[in-house]
């Protein structure tokens, strides 16, 4: 047998090796929109964060709402998370920094939408969105 055919043999038989790890969590679409006393909120992120801290089962995501309030969740696995218990977490969107005075004022811009602080972190927030496969997913939130 030439030196040629069995390299050849090897690359075909090595080609089908690999790294397999495991296969990547389903996720489900997760859609919603975001008012505040009925007007939609532009700008904010919408965050998912599974219940439970590190140890929790889930995939985290994240939307950013519209002109219509309007948001979709996307994670690092698709578009949308996969199955579980999540925490909603509510991030409003910043002001413009006035650049010609920017050192003259204390601190960042402020937020230009107030969120109950409660909802504005993992750790305080109260607001808990399951995620199932043979649902719509649809978490509207009316501040």
């Amino acid at each position: 047998m030439s030196i040629r055919v069995l390299a050849v043999g090897m690359m075909v038989a090595l080609a089908g090796c690999g790294p397999s790890g495991p296969a990547a969590p389903a996720v489900f679409p997760v859609k919603g929109i975001v008012k505040k006393g009925g007007q939609p909120l532009k700008g904010v992120t919408v965050g998912l964060y599974p219940a439970g801290g590190g140890s929790a089962k889930g995939t985290p995501g994240s939307g950013v709402t519209d002109d219509a309030g309007a948001f979709e969740i996307r994670s690092t696995a698709g578009n949308g998370v996969s199955v579980g218990t999540y925490k909603l977490v509510l991030t409003a969107p910043r002001g413009e920094i006035d650049y010609a005075s920017y050192g003259k004022k204390q601190g960042p811009p402020k937020a230009t939408i107030e969120i109950p602080k409660k909802l504005t972190a993992e750790s305080s927030s109260d607001r808990i969105v399951e995620v199932q496969s043979g649902s719509d997913n649809v978490v509207n939130v009316d501040l």
